[in-house]
């Protein structure tokens, strides 16, 4: 087996092995609570008065009440993305960290991935155009002697600018 292949055997039994642990675990460590999943969803949403905290960070009375909204729409069994669409018609999508992947969003969330093939595509063209086409060979001399080498002749003007 190739060093590679040693690689990916031993990333797969540590993949194996945090899985055996933490399915061994699970049991002991129990579900999530209700203020773990109203942290994870509050740190999704955007804090309204703040700048650069999430609802989960700040403790500003907007973040509070988010915080309380998401917590009885638990208790009442919501699931995430139900949760997060309320919050969103109430406030607006700019107060999702994560804007949902539909309409003009959808285009925002295309931009890198086409980004990246037009410049792959620009990338091949500009390859392609050039193209090691071979060096055109001189004609003998009329005494015969055709001059030295391409190779002696660039690296005699090489020279000269070294």
């Amino acid at each position: 087996m190739n060093r590679y292949g040693w690689a990916i055997a031993c990333a797969l039994a540590v993949l194996v092995a945090a899985s055996a642990v933490r399915g061994a675990l699970g049991p002991l460590i129990g579900p999530p609570s209700l203020d773990d999943r109203v942290m994870a969803i509050a740190a999704q949403v955007r804090c309204p008065v703040c700048s650069g905290e999430s609802a989960a960070q700040s403790d500003t009375e907007p973040s509070v009440h988010i915080r309380a909204e998401i917590a009885g729409d638990l208790a009442q069994g919501w699931p995430e993305g139900r949760i997060l669409q309320q919050i969103a018609s109430e406030y607006g999508t700019w107060i999702l960290y994560r804007p949902p992947y539909h309409g003009v969003f959808a285009v925002a969330w295309l931009f890198p991935a086409l980004g990246v093939a037009a410049a792959l595509a620009l990338l091949v063209a500009y390859l392609r155009r050039r193209e090691v086409r071979p060096a055109p060979t001189a004609a003998p001399a009329e005494g015969g002697d055709a001059g030295p080498p391409p190779d002696e002749e660039l690296r005699r003007r090489l020279r000269r600018f070294m």
